[in-house]
């Protein structure tokens, strides 16, 4: 890409992001916060599907043979965090 296609992409960006801004601001509190809650809880379940299957994984590893420390339950343990903090 050349350097004309990134200063375009890059103010194309700047004006969709001042504008999603300007959208945000004109709405009114109550619908901002649901908006919020809907996003978090939609992170929420996707975390939890996550560390699911990585949890799966990690099983699926350790029963062929896989060392416990390398079949991968700190990414579970991780993900799991993350979808408890949320």
């Amino acid at each position: 890409m050349g350097d004309k296609t990134w200063q375009r992409l890059l103010a194309a960006l700047v004006t969709l992001a001042s504008a999603g801004l300007m959208v945000w601001m004109e709405l009114p509190p109550s619908q901002r916060e649901l908006m919020v809650l809907q996003a978090r809880s939609r992170l929420r379940v996707a975390a939890g599907r996550l560390a699911r299957a990585s949890g799966r994984r990690a099983m699926a590893r350790e029963l062929t043979g896989t060392p416990e420390h390398e079949a991968g339950y700190g990414r579970t343990y991780r993900l799991s965090m993350l979808r408890d903090q949320l």
